[in-house]
């Protein structure tokens, strides 16, 4: 039911400033003297879990360690929030735009259909042309993202900190807390009410 300016609002301004701010500017600024590895997993792990999906959960996280990593190394928390603004109109977005058009398409077509115009056969081979490139594109600069990952692997590093947490210690202390643990209880409980057929979307 929302409109592209509401959905533009809410996901590409909105969703990026405060998600952003409360994942990589708060937590990381309150746990990077334990470890800078521990800060950066911590808020990937949070930043996954806040999404309360089990699908969204894995990139959710992967994106979210990524910019935590930026965060770190660059101390800009803007970097983050417009990386975070630009994966959100990419994935919400566009398909959004799409899938609109799909149904202007293909939601005029009568149950009987006699004789396809001209006009509507156009239509939805452009829609679906445009739907097929998107994804195409999309699965072209995955792979291109993970070639360069791989290959700047060995780039990545992690500076120690004075507080810095043993490694034999970090689970223990970081996620199996009463915060911690307080907080997989809430996420995991809306993820389930998400499945039951009241709350599906």
């Amino acid at each position: 039911s929302m409109n592209i300016f509401t959905l533009i609002l809410s996901t590409v301004i909105i969703a990026p400033i405060g998600e952003e701010f409360v994942f990589r500017k708060l937590i990381i600024d309150r746990t990077l003297k334990y470890g800078e590895m521990t800060a950066i997993i911590f808020s990937g792990f949070a930043f996954g879990l806040f999404h309360q999906n089990f699908f969204q959960f894995f990139y959710a996280f992967g994106v979210g360690v990524l910019f935590a990593y930026i965060y770190v190394r660059t101390g800009k928390i803007r970097y983050s929030m417009i990386m975070h603004a630009v994966i959100n109109f990419i994935g919400g977005i566009i398909p959004f735009i799409l899938s609109k058009s799909f149904l202007e398409v293909y939601g005029t077509v009568p149950e009987e259909v006699t004789e396809i115009s001209k006009e509507f056969l156009s239509d939805s081979i452009a829609t679906m042309g445009s739907m097929a490139i998107y994804y195409m594109v999309n699965i072209i600069l995955t792979i291109v993202g993970a070639v360069f990952l791989i290959l700047n692997l060995r780039k990545f590093c992690f500076e120690k900190t004075s507080l810095e947490i043993p490694k034999k210690k970090v689970f223990k202390t970081v996620y199996v807390n009463a915060g911690m643990i307080v907080f997989f209880i809430f996420c995991a409980a809306v993820f389930v009410l998400t499945l039951l057929p009241p709350f599906q979307m």
